[in-house]
C-alpha cells in the first residue's frame, strides 16, 4: 500500500532555500527536482503521488526522502548555530547533491571529453596511415 513514509519536517530557512533553488533558472535540473521532492515531503505526500506528479519513479521519492532526513541533523544544528545563509545554503546544495557518498565505489571510466579526444586522435591516426 503507497504511504508518506516519515514526514519531512522544514523549517523556515530550509524550505526558503529550497524554494529558491526551485525556482532559480541556473539550478541544474537534478538538484531541482530533488527539492521539489523534499519540498513535497514535508506536505506529507504519498510518495508515488509525489513520483506521479514530478513524473519519476517512487524510489528516488523514497531516497531523497530519506537522504534528506540523514541531513536533517547537521543542518539544524547550523540553524541552530546562527550559521551564515551562505553556509545553510552551501549544506542544502550539498546534501542534494552528487557528491561521492560512502558504499559508493569510484568511477574508474575516463571523463567522455577525454574519451572523445581520445577516439578522435586514434581515427586521425588511422586517416593518416599510422
Amino acid at each position: 500500500m503507497a504511504r508518506a513514509k516519515g514526514v519531512v519536517v522544514l523549517s523556515a530557512v530550509q524550505r526558503t532555500v529550497l524554494e529558491r533553488l526551485v525556482r532559480a533558472p541556473t539550478t541544474p535540473q537534478s538538484v531541482a527536482q530533488r527539492a521539489r521532492i523534499v519540498l513535497m515531503s514535508s506536505e506529507a505526500k504519498l510518495n508515488v503521488a509525489q513520483a506521479a506528479e514530478l513524473d519519476v519513479d517512487a524510489q528516488r521519492v523514497r531516497r531523497w526522502r530519506v537522504r534528506w532526513a540523514a541531513g536533517q541533523a547537521a543542518l539544524s544544528a547550523a540553524e541552530a548555530d546562527q550559521g551564515d545563509d551562505a553556509y545553510i545554503d552551501d549544506l542544502v546544495l550539498s546534501l542534494l547533491g552528487d557528491e561521492p557518498r560512502a558504499g559508493r565505489k569510484p568511477s574508474s571510466r575516463p571523463s567522455r571529453s577525454r574519451r572523445s579526444s581520445q577516439s578522435h586522435a586514434r581515427s586521425r591516426r588511422r586517416a593518416v596511415g599510422r
